[in-house]
């Protein structure tokens, strides 16, 4: 079975539209109830990527964290690699 996800355009934060494959992804925040995020699909990811507004929404507690630059096709960013407790 092939399941096929459209390319769809994301504002970035510099107002600009990126055309990527993102994909539904649903997830229960810290009270339960469950939230629609977009997801994107990367095969060349070593690391997953959550931002923090979306971790304080999931109730992502914090066990350690340090900061780094990430590295990516579309170049450098300033991040702060963190390790969470999932329940």
């Amino acid at each position: 079975m092939t399941i096929v996800f459209r390319y769809i355009h994301i504002q970035r934060p510099d107002g600009t539209l990126k055309k990527a494959p993102y994909i539904p992804v649903y997830l229960r925040n810290k009270d339960g109830k469950l939230i629609k995020v977009a997801g994107l699909l990367d095969s060349g990811a070593d690391n997953t990527i959550v931002p923090e507004d979306l971790a304080i929404i999931l109730g992502l507690k914090e066990e350690e964290s340090s900061a780094s630059i990430t590295k990516g096709i579309g170049g450098d960013v300033k991040t702060t690699s963190s390790r969470f407790i999932l329940e």
